[in-house]
């Protein structure tokens, strides 16, 4: 269904200077984007919860159900934090560019989280059983980390 094309195009957007809204213009141009734009609303959600968890999973090296949850937690953090950025509706369906975005933007601190829980497996547990760390705009720590 999708080129081999489209994916390599998919992942060098940003190498290539563009910025997010262009990304998203572009992805609704390929398959995938058209396809999504016919789902009804659930199923946009839903896709969206399944393909940032394959995304983190190809992504990154996880070693547990728990650290996929909590990175996955993280990614989304990280959308949402884009999503107050550009002042989006809090009831507009996040688009899987977002994902993409957000990575891009945030990736070496979920690759140094990553790396964290590789040597010390505790923080993931530690940080699973904080309820004040999912979806916490600390966790994406714009303003602490600039």
């Amino acid at each position: 269904m999708f080129s081999c094309r489209t994916c390599i195009n998919l992942t060098t957007f940003f190498s290539e200077g563009h910025s997010p809204r262009q990304f998203e213009e572009f992805f609704l141009k390929i398959p995938l984007g058209q396809y999504m734009a016919t789902m009804d609303e659930k199923m946009q959600r839903e896709f969206f919860q399944r393909y940032l968890q394959d995304f983190i999973a190809m992504t990154v090296k996880v070693a547990s159900d728990g650290e996929l949850k909590l990175l996955c937690d993280a990614l989304n953090s990280c959308v949402n934090e884009l999503r107050r950025r550009r002042k989006a509706p809090s009831e507009e369906i996040p688009s899987i560019p977002l994902i993409h975005s957000a990575y891009h933007m945030y990736r070496t601190r979920l690759q140094n989280l990553s790396r964290m829980m590789s040597l010390q497996p505790q923080v993931a547990l530690h940080l699973q059983r904080n309820p004040q760390v999912k979806d916490s705009p600390v966790m994406v720590g714009s303003e602490i980390f600039h």
